[in-house]
């Protein structure tokens, strides 16, 4: 089926208006069964929330039918998609038909009929049509499933394809080689290991007794393709180890050079910060060795979840039936899980440690019940470089659009990070395992077992989950952990009963942590006990009856909080609906939550009426007021509304006054806050990318653009224009409870022109805890057939003296005509200043300059230099010094011949400050191609130090060397490789 097993012979996939998609979900059962998994029942949570345009009665369905079986993303399997759309009840659709067209992976195969709607759209001339969708060329690790979805309207449907790697031919490029070095004197630290002609080998070494000679060698193998028709191998060796390597390598534009003046796709495959990676496909199950994040949690496994960026064995099998992984890894990481409150800005968030190995990190943005916060509403996962960026060393989180504090029914976000450390202990197992499999079309059973065995803390966790259908459109979901963490156990276990249906929606749940249970990957909180129900139902046409209960409590505290709403609506006429309803509640003089401390006991007796309409086709309106009927002081009045901005976006506007800190069901006489919400929802499909509009022909590739640059931008008000506003008001007027703070922010972006694309934003956040400005511009240009130019700079300002500011400046020059000329230089500032008083001062200033030269003077002679400098000013803590560092290299190549050749090369490392030091080297090499791929060289080195404020640190050291290497490919074992290589 389109969510991925294939138990549902039809293969097909029905979703009405008021279904949400299960992104995410790791289990087998097919999608109509887990069809809401991820949403909230009713269509809309309850009496108390605010009305949506996409919740408004369905107009029709769409259906989607789906090829069986997993896809090879090869970039030319055409994917036959067959689209079957329904009138609603009484409401026929007319053709042709325009429709939505939206893809994680792969191409849609028509005409974008307006590029300034996201997606693609389209027109269908029959109701029942077939489309076509290309396969992606290739697949990133962890994205062997893609979500599509096809919307009308207030109507959509939403499908996952499975897709596979692509058998391809066998690929082999290796390096072998071997070095013999002779030195004027012993081994010393003193000397760089790129003071040589090439960079000295450090692994793979054998020194003689005397310290000076030496043996080193060096190995690099890559190889990718198809073996014995059925496997897809890939591996990678390397005997140097990059003492620098990261987890999962790729593009780093906020490192490195920001443009590189040309379209070139950069790809890393295998990636292991390791020296080995190995992985074999088969269909869509695969063994590997390298860098790997540990299976994601889902709707049955959320108490078991364990999320981890690891570099071990990780093995994955796929079946009709079975999904199972397991995993294993020996290192000295630590998992460490924070989140963080939504501040309305979009960063800088800081994380509690400033040391997390970088990109190992996991982000999602997650929403809370307001009522009950041990639930989850919705979890986003984001993607770097396209929805945040981190900085290295600083653990500051920034992200490409601001994170509110509340959503639009002011329920709770927050921004949950994982992400790995360094423990200072020895290695240590970190293993595991995790399984679903479906007994049945409507019966799944899974559990997992984790092991971490780290000294300063071991933790182990062992869960077991169930999903089955009861009956049509209704499903339960069961689950229950153990853990154990440093001898400390816990229990914890969850229910949900579920059900959907166009004429009623139900949703109910128990959750129970004990004190001791501790998993931080599920987001479920120890010592929590809570059980609730939502449900909805239409009487008639024009009825419907809403009814939703409650209980929670801290089994730390005792304190507890029970309620239960009832109302009911009516509508008169189409666009017009008034509602009537009764809340009872009451908490506990000890609290149920610490929104409610200084606030208990309470009671709430209340009645409510909510008045609503829609306002022409793309806009609605509400009011409602609630007012407890023994305390007058207690009460609830709200206002709001939605505009329908383009077919996947809307406005929206709510503004609430409430005697509470924690929601309608905590109603008090102690608290009383204004809350006004203003911003932008955008249903777009997840994992969607917009790297084609950044794209300038020739000159920058979208994606590193869009990295570079790139804003996650939801209003499309023209052509290649897109805009972001938000704003959030919490004022608490009694009550000792969150700080007043008010955020405002608005960004644009601009990229219509096919030479240049402009972003910009503007936050400000103000609370009584201090003010907050942030701002970002970005800014990419053609500016001639050989000249590209990209600039970015980024600035914080606390207002208690602190401020983080970060500017960059990139040109590149290709010769594009003749190839002879290649420059890359970058202009960087940075500026960091703390004297907020709350702990040592900060002040510090960096300039840094660099370039990359490349000059071919002819056919035979190839000029490359580099140039670099540092420049900076530290007055932190009320000392004063400046350091600086330039950095010179020229090295040139000939060829003489068709098997000689001569290099030459020259390098030095500088400082002027405190008297100045110099670090220089010089080397000359020649080299004979004795065979095909075989090289001997024999060169000359001469390296040294010299520094003017230590006496006796002024010291050269020269030496001959000899090197022999080899390059091949799959032609040296026999096997027919790429022939378009």
């Amino acid at each position: 089926v389109a969510s991925g097993i294939g138990l549902v012979p039809s293969n097909q996939v029905y979703l009405d208006a008021t279904s949400a998609t299960s992104a995410g979900y790791g289990g087998v059962l097919p999608r109509r069964t887990l069809s809401n998994a991820n949403s909230r029942l009713p269509e809309r949570a309850g009496p108390d929330s605010l009305p949506s345009i996409v919740g408004r009665r369905p107009s029709g369905a769409i259906e989607i039918s789906l090829p069986r079986g997993a896809v090879p993303a090869d970039g030319n399997t055409l994917i036959p998609i067959d689209v079957r759309v329904h009138g609603g009840e009484g409401e026929p659709i007319a053709v042709p038909l325009t429709v939505t067209l939206e893809s994680t992976h792969g191409r849609w195969q028509v005409d974008d009929l307006d590029p300034r709607e996201p997606g693609v759209q389209t027109s269908l001339e029959r109701l029942q049509t077939r489309l076509v969708l290309r396969a992606p060329a290739q697949l990133s690790a962890g994205e062997g499933r893609g979500e599509i979805r096809i919307s009308h309207a207030d109507i959509s449907s939403t499908a996952n394809l499975a897709f596979q790697p692509a058998p391809r031919p066998l690929l082999v490029s290796g390096l072998l080689e071997g070095r013999w070095e002779f030195r004027s004197r012993k081994n010393s630290a003193v000397f760089s290991a790129r003071d040589r002609f090439d960079d000295e080998l450090r692994e793979l070494v054998i020194d003689s007794e005397d310290g000076r000679s030496r043996a080193s060698a060096r190995g690099a193998l890559f190889v990718k393709g198809t073996i014995d028709e059925d496997y897809l191998l890939t591996v990678r060796l390397e005997s140097e180890k990059d003492d620098r390597a990261r987890f999962f390598r790729d593009i780093r534009p906020d490192e490195l050079y920001p443009i590189y003046g040309d379209e070139s796709l950069k790809e890393f495959d295998a990636q292991s910060r390791n020296r080995f990676y190995a992985r074999v496909d088969r269909d869509r199950s695969y063994v590997m060795y390298g860098d790997y994040v540990t299976p994601q949690n889902s709707e049955s496994r959320a108490l078991g979840a364990y999320t981890r960026s690891l570099n071990g064995v990780r093995k994955h099998v796929e079946t009709r039936s079975v999904v199972f992984d397991a995993f294993a890894s020996r290192g000295r990481s630590n998992q460490v899980v924070d989140e963080l409150s939504g501040q309305g800005v979009s960063g800088p968030y800081e994380l509690s440690r400033a040391n997390g190995l970088v990109n190992s990190e996991r982000v999602e943005v997650l929403t809370r019940d307001r009522d009950d916060p041990t639930q989850i509403l919705a979890i986003e996962a984001q993607a770097r470089f396209v929805d945040y960026t981190i900085e290295p060393f600083t653990g500051r989180l920034v992200f490409r659009r601001p994170v509110p504090s509340v959503d639009e029914n002011l329920n709770p976000v927050s921004i949950r990070v994982s992400y790995e450390t360094e423990a200072g202990v020895d290695e240590f197992w970190t293993y595991g395992a995790a399984g679903q499999v479906a007994l049945h079309e409507s019966v799944e059973l899974g559990g997992s077992f984790i092991r971490d065995e780290n000294d300063l803390g071991s933790r182990r966790i062992v869960s077991g989950n169930t999903a089955f259908v009861v009956a049509p459109n209704t499903f339960v979901v069961g689950e229950l952990a153990h853990t154990d963490s440093a001898g400390a156990m816990g229990v914890a276990g969850r229910a949900e009963l579920r059900h959907r249906s166009v004429r009623a929606g139900f949703r109910a749940y128990a959750l129970w942590t004990e004190e001791s249970f501790s998993n931080p990957s599920s987001g479920f909180r120890p010592g929590r006990t809570a059980f609730g129900a939502r449900g909805r139902f239409a009487v008639s046409d024009d009825v419907r009856v809403f009814a939703e209960a409650l209980r929670i409590e801290d089994r730390l505290t005792r304190g507890r909080r029970e309620g239960v709403s009832v109302s009911f609506e009516h509508s008169a006429g189409r666009h017009f609906r008034w509602e009537v309803g009764f809340r009872r509640s009451t908490e506990t003089t000890s609290p149920a939550s610490a929104t409610t401390a200084g606030a208990t006991p309470n009671e709430t007796t209340a009645l409510r009426v909510r008045l609503s309409g829609d306002v022409g086709s793309k806009a609605s309106l509400f009011g409602e007021f609630e007012q407890d009927v023994v305390e007058t002081s207690q009460r609830r009045a709200a206002v709001g509304g939605d505009y329908r901005v383009g077919s996947r976006a809307r406005v929206y506007a709510q503004h609430e006054l409430i005697s509470s800190f924690a929601g309608p069901f905590a109603l008090n006489t102690e608290q009383f806050q204004h809350s006004t919400v203003f911003g932008l929802s955008a249903d777009y499909a997840r994992g969607a990318q917009v790297f084609s509009e950044y794209r300038i022909r020739n000159a920058i590739g979208g994606r590193e653009a869009q990295a570079a640059i790139g804003l996650r931008n939801q209003w499309t008000v023209g052509h290649g224009v897109k805009l972001h506003t938000s704003f959030e008001r919490m004022k608490p007027i009694k009550g000792a409870g969150p700080n007043d703070a008010t955020a405002v922010g608005v960004g644009i972006e601009y990229t219509r022109s096919p030479r240049w694309r402009g972003t910009a934003r503007a936050e400000l956040r103000s609370s009584s805890t201090g003010e907050q400005l942030f701002g970002s511009v970005g800014f990419t240009r053609k500016l001639s057939r050989d000249w590209a130019l990209l600039g970015r700079s980024t600035v914080s300002v606390f207002f208690n003296d602190r401020v983080y500011e970060r500017s960059q400046l990139g040109f590149a020059w290709r010769e594009t005509a003749r190839n002879r000329w290649n420059a890359l230089l970058r202009y960087e500032h940075k500026f960091e200043k703390d004297e907020s008083g709350t702990g040592p001062t900060l002040r510090r200033e960096a300039h840094v300059v660099s370039t990359h030269v490349s000059h071919r003077a002819s056919g035979a002679w190839t000029i490359r230099g580099q140039a670099a400098s540092k420049l900076v000013s530290d007055r932190s803590n009320g000392v004063e010094t400046t350091n600086d560092a330039h950095l010179f290299s020229l090295r040139n190549t000939w060829d003489l011949g068709s098997r000689l050749d001569l290099g030459l090369i020259g390098r030095s490392l500088m400082t002027f400050r405190k008297g100045g030091r110099t670090q220089y080297g010089l080397g000359a090499e020649i080299g004979l191609r004795v065979a095909s791929g075989i090289r001997v060289a024999a060169g000359y080195n001469v390296f040294g130090l010299t520094d003017q404020d230590l006496t006796g640190l002024s010291s050269t050291e020269y030496g001959f060397y000899i090197n022999l290497g080899m390059m091949f490919d799959e032609g040296l074992f026999g096997v027919n490789g790429n022939p378009e290589r």
